[in-house]
């Protein structure tokens, strides 16, 4: 839990700064409006140069077509953690992103956000299926998380989110001399937080997203920090960093608990549409 509210507290830190900074952005005076044209707020999700005002903000929440961004991506992840099945427990799984490749047996992950007015639409599914040895069990991991969402921009630069995952993981362990254990279980996460987008130049945009949740499980939590440079009017290069970490299980059962921590570096491609 310790990590979990350090990791937090610096995501919130850090918004804090930067509403801050867009504050000083926009006071007026010429040296300020520079600094804004250079270094300036939009909502997540938009990208027209003709749509942006002399400061270099954005002004219209008024635009009723809707604008799409499709992102498939690759989550380099690796996984950390504990995990218990059917009275067999496994701890100190350790895979870095280093060695995901090494250790993916299958992956596939993709991204899409619609955006109108103030409101941005969100749809993420995710499939991964990792191996490990730790000490004398072969364990192997397969998690599918759909989540679905949605988001509304306070101002030019944030946007509360909020919505649900879909999460599902079926965990086999094969300890040595025994027979395998395996079983699944799929529950709902409601979620909620912040997001906040900055853009730099004309071509680069970064953010930064952070939610919590927990209902089916008993607590999660969620921190992406990304960006994203335009090469084209069709599409943009995307790389992002993830932490997500998900504890299910009460103590009292014995038959199916998971305590992940998931991160790593994420690479991808937009189509803006």
């Amino acid at each position: 839990m310790k990590i979990q509210t350090h990791v937090l507290v610096i995501f919130f830190v850090t918004i804090f700064c930067m509403t801050a900074s867009a504050q000083n952005a926009f006071m007026g005076d010429t040296a300020q409006t520079q600094l804004a044209q250079a270094f300036s707020f939009r909502p997540v999700g938009e990208w027209s140069t003709t749509s942006y005002n002399q400061s270099g903000a954005t002004s219209d929440y008024n635009d009723s077509r809707w604008r799409v961004d499709l992102t498939p991506y690759l989550w380099l992840a690796g996984q950390s953690g504990d995990v218990l099945v059917r009275n067999i427990e496994v701890r100190d799984i350790d895979i870095s992103f280093s060695d995901v490749l090494e250790d993916l047996d299958m992956g596939f992950a993709g991204h899409l956000e619609a955006t109108r007015n103030q409101w941005t639409i969100l749809f993420d599914l995710n499939y991964v299926n990792i191996s490990d040895k730790p000490n004398t069990v072969i364990v192997r991991l397969k998690n599918l998380t759909t989540e679905i969402g949605a988001t509304y921009h306070i101002t030019d630069a944030f946007e509360f989110l909020g919505g649900a995952r879909i999460v599902r993981y079926k965990i086999e362990l094969t300890p040595d001399q025994l027979s395998p254990r395996e079983d699944s279980k799929t529950w709902v996460d409601g979620f909620a937080g912040l997001r906040a987008s900055a853009r730099v130049g004309e071509s680069f945009v970064v953010s930064g997203r952070g939610d919590i949740g927990g209902f089916g499980s008993d607590f999660s939590w969620n921190i992406i920090l990304d960006g994203s440079y335009r090469i084209a009017p069709w599409g943009s290069l995307y790389f992002a960093y993830r932490w997500w970490e998900i504890d299910f299980g009460s103590n009292d059962d014995n038959e199916f608990q998971v305590n992940i921590l998931t991160h790593g570096p994420v690479l991808g491609l937009t189509f803006h549409f």
